[in-house]
């Protein structure tokens, strides 16, 4: 999140040997985005970053004079996925390039756009050097202090004195091949830490057992999305034009008729979310489409098929079918400011509802029950069966935001104050999921979808 940080005051430790492992979901690419950082003026600085161009970079500078300098040649742009980063340096080895290494989702990263090593026996000017102060979530350079890193960090470990390869913090998963977290049962150092963010109240807490607990700075959330279980969010490279913020879970209008879609779609299974409405919504358009739909401005009036979706507009309005067609309702209620939307998609039976505040309604107004599959708001064309859908919400004036909330337990930066779970004990919602209906989550889909 914008301004968030974390920062100590180091003590002293060891200037030639360290490694920096975490996992981080970005929220958006295309600038500096700061993950550790260690600044003492701009000829002895230190960080470890994503770059403007989503390629994984770490630098260390002394004297002015570059120790450090990597950047990959591999990119990272997926907004929807875990990274696991590692960064593990140790300036003793005899041969430059075993003296720093960089490793992402346990691969060892061998191909840079730029690779400076560092001589033999240096010794940083910042890092582990006591007095100097160290952040977590930003990179400072010269007066450019907020490259902040926009998005989510989970277990992040400094290990002061040892160059530690990624397998020290996670593994291959025996059953899907995919590399996850695993708890480090090394040492620390003097200057290690362990940053597991499990108090929501004091984020900065050190689990290491050293007690290098960071002050925080901006005002973080905790959040259920974590590399073990990944949660929906919204897409912004499937975006026209919507403003995003809060982990992609905030819209704020920016342009008439823009629209963006979930990271998630799913062909199967039953699925629940919700959408707290800001504004006048006179406009706003809720609904699902087909994740092959084209995407451009105006999409509920192009004759855009496989679309399902409701609009404000003094009265709902619904967009449907193969052809893409207008209709009006007869009955479904308005949606004002602070109604809490919840959806229920059933790809199993082509069924979908929309409820407000607790309520589903079709589109003649009469009331609907996902749990048993009684009045759907649509019941969806039998040639979608077995195809993907995925969320979809379009803005159409300046008055028309939204807080999504697909399992996450927010809305905006609000936590939901007593929240209900899914079947599965899984996700934070408003409402009560319908029975046999779930959040879009892996853990969730990977057993119902």
């Amino acid at each position: 999140m914008a301004s968030t940080y974390l920062q100590r005051t180091q003590g002293s430790g060891n200037t030639q040997k360290f490694t920096f492992s975490t996992w981080v979901k970005k929220s958006s690419n295309s600038s500096y985005s700061g993950l550790l950082n260690s600044y003492s003026s701009n000829t002895n600085r230190g960080g470890i970053y994503f770059s403007s161009d989503e390629s994984f970079a770490v630098y260390l500078i002394s004297g002015g004079s570059d120790q450090i300098l990597l950047q990959s040649s591999s990119i990272y742009r997926d907004l929807s996925a875990w990274y696991h980063l590692v960064i593990a340096v140790d300036t003793t080895q005899a041969t430059s390039s075993n003296r720093a290494k960089m490793y992402v989702n346990g691969n060892q990263i061998t191909s840079f756009t730029t690779a400076t090593y560092p001589s033999q026996n240096a010794n940083f000017s910042t890092i582990n050097v006591n007095g100097q102060s160290i952040q977590v979530g930003n990179l400072q350079y010269g007066s450019v202090i907020d490259n902040y890193f926009n998005g989510s960090m989970a277990s992040v470990y400094f290990i002061d004195g040892q160059q530690l390869d990624a397998s020290s913090f996670g593994e291959t998963d025996a059953t899907t091949g995919i590399w996850k977290p695993k708890a480090y049962t090394g040492s620390y150092g003097t200057n290690g830490f362990f940053l597991k963010f499990e108090n929501s109240g004091s984020l900065g807490t050190d689990s290491s057992g050293n007690g290098n607990n960071f002050t925080v700075n901006g005002t973080p959330t905790q959040t259920v999305d974590t590399p073990s279980n990944v949660f929906c969010t919204l897409n912004p490279l499937a975006n026209t034009g919507v403003t995003l913020s809060n982990g992609n879970l905030t819209t704020t209008y920016s342009t008439n008729d823009a629209n963006v879609r979930s990271t998630f779609g799913v062909p199967s299974g039953k699925w629940y979310w919700e959408a707290k409405v800001l504004g006048t919504a006179s406009g706003l358009l809720y609904g699902i489409c087909l994740d092959t739909a084209k995407q451009q401005i105006n999409i509920a009036d192009d004759g855009t098929v496989g679309i399902y979706g409701l609009q404000n507009a003094g009265t709902a309005y619904a967009y449907a079918d193969t052809n893409g067609s207008r209709a009006q309702s007869a009955g479904f209620p308005n949606f004002v400011a602070n109604n809490i939307l919840q959806f229920a998609l059933d790809r199993d039976n082509n069924r979908f509802y929309i409820g407000i505040n607790g309520t589903y309604y079709n589109l003649s107004g009469s009331t609907g029950n996902p749990a048993t599959g009684s009045n759907p708001t649509w019941t969806l064309d039998s040639s979608y069966a077995g195809r993907t859908f995925m969320f979809i919400l379009e803005t159409r004036s300046s008055s028309e935001n939204t807080n999504v909330n697909f399992g996450t337990g927010f809305f905006g930066t609000t936590a939901i104050s007593s929240p209900y779970s899914d079947g599965a004990g899984l996700g934070k919602f408003q409402y009560q999921p319908p029975t046999g209906y779930y959040s879009l989550c892996t853990k969730n889909i990977n057993v119902y979808g």
